[in-house]
């Protein structure tokens, strides 16, 4: 996975449409944005780039909330 951009909310690219080829992540008022190939391997990296117990995925690829438990 390479990560290509990180906006914050407010920020042109923040609801700006996906691009081709792209992962968005959305998390903490944040849209991660990142180069992938495959359904699976989007959702291993982000079991293993966030903490997998403390987290909830919703979405479908290609674009994936992430929300904290609590």
């Amino acid at each position: 996975m390479e990560h290509i951009k990180t906006y914050r909310a407010g920020e042109p690219g923040y609801i700006a449409t996906r691009t081709r080829g792209t992962l968005d992540i959305w998390h903490d008022q944040k849209r991660y944005v990142y180069r992938t190939t495959t359904a699976r391997a989007a959702r291993q990296f982000i079991c293993h780039a966030w903490q997998w117990e403390n987290i909830r995925i919703a979405g479908a690829y290609p674009s994936y909330t992430l929300e904290i438990r609590q």
